[in-house]
This record gives structure tokens, C-alpha cells and sequence, in this order.
């Protein structure tokens, strides 16, 4: 929905943890170059309906059956979804994601890609792909082989999940803000001041600094933390 010069988008799929389909990718794409193309939208806030997830990934089940069938639907779901996600990484439009619960795989796509990642004590990060025998798509080998320390080898081969403060220490959020000031965050966003927002690296910061008003201290290190050292031996190459 529209509010002034900002854009809500929300994934709204709750029963299957709103896991990306093939619908929703061609509801998106035309919105975001929409935006893209137009002064009228200064600010996308991307969601997901409910607290369990922002968006568990890709609909498996789909593609699955797409491929026993042999129809065209996963190779036309995997072809859109990446032009999606090259969207998401090259629009100048800001773009803030809110990981609220599950992000995975797909939902993963949707959001690292972009400037702004907002996790909260909700979200679970991994890319767990590997267990099915899939590599780190969306992307992910682009962003996973950027974290330092041999982190995204570690996450790619693994699938080891994240959780809370972990996305933002580990660099997979940009900011932390508890869930029960999501809310007044989101409603605040799509209200900036439009004379506040009339150049895209301007309009980055301004909203970079105001989601910072929004957050929470870090609490104690992940438990990770102290097996970084070994995943740096094992994991770089």
C-alpha cells in the first residue's frame, strides 16, 4: 500500500511461513521497476505478514512437483526470482527489509541485497540449501563469499542458522530493532518528510539514520564467536 512518498509491500503467504512463488515474484518485479521509474515512491518497506517469518524462502513443493512433471514453472520461478534479485541489488530506490522471523533461502534474496535489513530477536537466519542437495542461490554465493573469516563458506556448507543480534554482528542485518517497536518504525518510515527525500544517496542516508534511532544495544556476543578463530583455519580458502 501507498503512504505519501513510501511504498509498503507485504509477502502475505503466513500458512506457508510466506515462502516465495512464482505469483509473487511477477507481482513484485513490475512494482519495484514501477518504483524504480517514478519520483512518486522515495522508500520501499518490505514485510511479511505475521511474526513467524519474513519469508521462509522458496516454494520447494512447487518446484518440486514442477520438475516431476516437467513443466516450465521451476525454471521460469528460478529465471524471475533472479531477476528480482538483481533488481533489489541495483534500484537507487532505498529499499528496507524487515526480517522479523524466519529468513531463508529466497526471503534471503529479497532483502541482502539491499541497503537496509532490520532483524529482530524474531529472526532466524540460514542458508540451507546444501541440505538438498542446492547451492546457495540468490545470490548467495555473492554476499556469502563477502563475510569475513571464512563465515560464508562456514554458512553456505552448513546451513547453520543465525538468530536475533547474530544477523547484525555477522553482517547479514544492518540494524537490530526489538519487534514491539516494528510498528511505530514502519509507520514512521512511511511518513519521512518528502522535502527530506528528493535524492536517492540522500534519501539512503536519511533513512539509514533514522532506523539507527530505532536500535536496540547489542546484547552479549553469539556463542559463535568463539569458534571463529576455527571456522577461519577450516573455512578460508
Amino acid at each position: 500500500d501507498r503512504v505519501g512518498m513510501a511504498l509498503r509491500v507485504t509477502l502475505t503467504r503466513p500458512a506457508a511461513l510466506n515462502a516465495l512463488n512464482l505469483s509473487m515474484v511477477r507481482t513484485l518485479y513490475p512494482v519495484y521497476q514501477a518504483c524504480e521509474a517514478s519520483d512518486l515512491v522515495q522508500c520501499i518497506v518490505l514485510r511479511g505478514e505475521g511474526h513467524k517469518a519474513f519469508c521462509a524462502g522458496g516454494d520447494i513443493k512447487a518446484i518440486h512437483e514442477s520438475g516431476k512433471e516437467g513443466t516450465s514453472l521451476c525454471r521460469e520461478f528460478f529465471r524471475e526470482e533472479y531477476m528480482l534479485n538483481h533488481l533489489i541489488a541495483t534500484m537507487r530506490t532505498p529499499h528496507v527489509a524487515i526480517l522479523d522471523g524466519i529468513t531463508m533461502g529466497g526471503g534471503v534474496g529479497l532483502s541482502v541485497h539491499g541497503p537496509i535489513r532490520v532483524a529482530t530477536e524474531r529472526s532466524v537466519f540460514a542458508m540451507p540449501e546444501t541440505a538438498i542437495g542446492f547451492f546457495p542461490d540468490v545470490g548467495g554465493t555473492h554476499f556469502l563469499s563477502r563475510l569475513p573469516d571464512g563465515l560464508g563458506m562456514y554458512f553456505a556448507l552448513t546451513g547453520a542458522r543465525l538468530k536475533g543480534h547474530e544477523l547484525k554482528q555477522f553482517g547479514i542485518a544492518t540494524h537490530f530493532v526489538p519487534s514491539q517497536r516494528l510498528e511505530e518504525l514502519e509507520e514512521q518510515l512511511l511518513t519521512l518528510p518528502a522535502e527530506s527525500l528528493h535524492d536517492a544517496d540522500i534519501e539512503r542516508r536519511v533513512i539509514v539514520d533514522f532506523v539507527t534511532d530505532f536500535e536496540a544495544p547489542m546484547q552479549d556476543e553469539s556463542p559463535l564467536t568463539q569458534h571463529v578463530p576455527l571456522i577461519r583455519e577450516i573455512f578460508t580458502l
